[in-house]
């Protein structure tokens, strides 16, 4: 088994009762030469305005919160205008 960290190397552990010596550790990771930025009408985005990004698991621990909260205080200094 491959867990990205030592939290979710506990998690396979404790919910699915694998031996803690068939896992491996194996941080997660980007491949520039496959994952690289396209032009937005690519993904069927407008060409101009603000787009924000989150990638990870919808978990606490992932920062989609703090994504959120930095998207808002933004927009309340005045930083960011949304359409």
């Amino acid at each position: 088994m491959i867990a990205e960290c030592p939290r979710d190397s506990d998690g396979v552990i404790g919910l699915n009762d694998v031996d803690p010596a068939r896992i491996r550790e194996m941080p997660c990771g980007v491949e520039p030469t496959i994952f690289a930025p396209v032009p937005r009408a690519v993904l069927w985005l407008p060409e101009d305005g603000f787009l924000a990004l989150q990638v990870g698991r919808m978990v606490p621990r992932k920062g989609v919160d703090d994504a959120i909260r930095a998207v808002t205080r933004c927009r309340a200094a005045g930083r960011l205008i949304c359409a």
